[in-house]
């Protein structure tokens, strides 16, 4: 019999809000809390409702991170979609104090909530590890080097740093399971309440079957290594915690078996997958000066020298709840996937100078370590979290949106919620959604996501400082800057607008924008020039547009697309 239990890493990639500079956020005291809570009965066990009382009363968190930290934790847990879009539709119907009074009448789990506000203690051990080395705050820590590595160093993953974090507290995660006079021969026990809570950080599995630690730890086979009692349905804290122990270990779906056992998707060069996704590559990049002329063809070097990257996914092994798709040092691609990464975590390390649409809808998205690129998003579910990324633009409708450690990127969103920067962005640019593609309609449908409410300016700074200059630096897209982004691909589907909710003065830029090219088209028309000099101005704005492509970079992405006509005639 192989039993194999794991820490979950959708709990921390998405979940960590960074609030431990908070004095009172403690240990101790959320062992208060839980006392608190179950105190309460209804109002505080076995749901939560009472929670903005004793964060701002009693941990002293501000209202608005106590918001925060209940709402990201609503995301992550098993509050359904069509529970979601209800509250997001009446607030963006209602006035200010009816939202207030919905507010105060939501709950969550208190278990599974106690546990989520343990793990933000995680980013205190970062801090204090990054004042030891000299970084800034806060450290995240640090992925492999990807780019010189064809097998990544597992040790270096954060996976690894999450399950080393609940190795280390175990004791102290378990405790606040515990029923306050819950006794069975002097010894705690932990109820089956507990056991189902402790689900939301551990994951397992039994010869190759995902099971709940409940399932597993109830087995006749290991009932009296795990304390479990048949008669009472209840296990022993002790013995439970040695059982724990004893097969807590690396995640067999997470990012390092991913990339290790995972199914490596076909090679970026001229392909079309089964499922009709496109995989396409684009030019290696030339300046212009590089280039022997403007128009020449590319060559089978230059596509052979186009680093092809990783794309793999673990979704033929793992259960849908935990399917994931790695992109790792994807560099000079044009990039499209749809149907393949339904419902996924998505990843993104170090890809460089690409274009990547992921056309579908997405459980989260994490985007670390990239430079030049563009990221185009489906509907996300939960959390879009970008890290140190430099001259990136992402464009994408999701529930919620971190940034840490970013510089010079460029956000076109609709969601929901306000967006989260943490210290150390700079230059960040915001702007409304401002495309669309066939299905996107309804992939926000069937994530929750709801496209008349778009709080994308409404930013929370989130630091232990309240020093001004401190905080990430951000501004709202300029009008003059502001255009229609297009998606330059065919697909079936309802969706022939954006659907997203826009303010009215892009909306109006958008418009002039329009009517310009119609003037210019208009002018032209009424100019009556003759077949040859309607040639020779064709050749002349031709050969302005290629200067242009070549000048800033954007032959690269025309080249890919190229290659995917091609692709699909053959």
């Amino acid at each position: 019999m192989s039993i194999v239990l794991w820490v979950r890493s959708e709990p921390f990639d998405c979940g960590l809000l960074h609030l431990s500079f908070y004095p009172r956020f403690t240990y101790n005291n959320l062992l208060k809390l839980a006392v608190y809570a179950k105190a309460k009965e209804k109002a505080g066990y076995p749901r939560l409702s009472i929670w903005r009382h004793v964060a701002c009363n009693k941990l002293q968190i501000s209202d608005e991170h106590a918001w925060m930290l209940f709402k990201t934790f609503y995301l992550l847990s098993d509050w359904s979609r069509r529970d979601r879009l209800h509250w997001l539709e009446s607030q963006a119907c209602e006035d200010t104090t009816a939202i207030e009074k919905r507010k105060a009448a939501m709950s969550v789990k208190t278990l599974e909530f106690l546990l989520y506000l343990r793990i933000q203690q995680f980013t205190k051990l970062s801090l204090k590890s990054s004042l030891a080395s000299g970084d800034e705050w806060p450290n995240r820590s640090k992925s492999p080097d990807l780019e010189n590595r064809s097998v990544p160093n597992t040790k270096q993953f954060d996976e690894q740093k999450y399950l080393s974090y609940v190795s280390s507290n175990l004791t102290e995660l378990l405790q606040l399971l515990v029923e306050p006079e819950a006794f069975s021969e002097n010894e705690h026990i932990l109820t089956a309440d507990a056991m189902d809570a402790l689900g939301f950080l551990i994951g397992g599995q039994m010869d190759g079957n995902v099971m709940t630690v409940r399932q597993i730890a109830s087995l006749s086979s290991q009932a009296n290594k795990s304390g479990f009692s048949k008669i009472s349905s209840t296990f022993s804290l002790r013995r439970f915690h040695s059982w724990l122990r004893t097969y807590l270990s690396d995640s067999c779906v997470g990012t390092v078996a991913c990339l290790t056992n995972g199914e490596r998707l076909p090679k970026l060069l001229d392909r079309t997958s089964p499922s009709g996704d496109i995989l396409i590559s684009g030019a290696d990049f030339k300046l212009k000066e590089e280039r022997p002329s403007s128009a020449s063809p590319r060559t089978s070097e230059d596509i052979s020298s186009s680093r092809s990257g990783k794309i793999i996914s673990n979704c033929s092994t793992a259960p849908s709840s935990d399917y994931l798709t790695v992109f790792v040092q994807v560099c000079k691609q044009t990039i499209i996937k749809s149907s393949e990464v339904d419902h996924n975590g998505i990843k993104i390390y170090r890809c460089h100078y690409s274009y990547i649409y992921l056309l579908a809808p997405l459980r989260y998205v994490l985007i670390e370590k990239c430079r030049h690129t563009t990221i185009v998003l489906g509907a996300v579910e939960t959390i879009v979290h970008c890290i140190s990324c430099d001259d990136v633009t992402v464009i994408a409708t999701c529930n919620q949106l971190y940034l840490t450690s970013n510089n010079n990127c460029t956000y076109h969103l609709c969601t929901p919620s306000r967006p989260v920067l943490f210290t150390n962005n700079s230059n960040i640019t915001l702007a409304p959604y401002h495309t669309f593609y066939p299905l996107l309609s309804r992939h926000m449908q069937e994530v929750g996501v709801l496209p008349t409410l778009n709080l994308w300016n409404q930013v929370v700074n989130i630091g232990p400082s309240t020093d001004a200059d401190s905080f990430s630096t951000y501004k709202c897209m300029k009008l003059s800057q502001f255009r229609k982004f297009v998606i330059p691909f065919k697909m079936e589907g309802d969706t022939k607008a954006n659907p997203c909710l826009m303010p009215e003065d892009y909306k109006k830029a958008l418009s002039n924008k329009q009517s310009e090219i119609s003037e210019w088209h208009q002018y032209l028309a009424e100019q009556n020039m003759s077949e040859s000099e309607k040639s020779e101005f064709k050749k002349f704005v031709e050969g302005k547009f290629e200067e242009w492509l070549i000048d800033s970079g954007n032959i690269r992405h025309l080249e890919g697309l190229i290659l995917n006509s091609h692709a699909s005639n053959t």
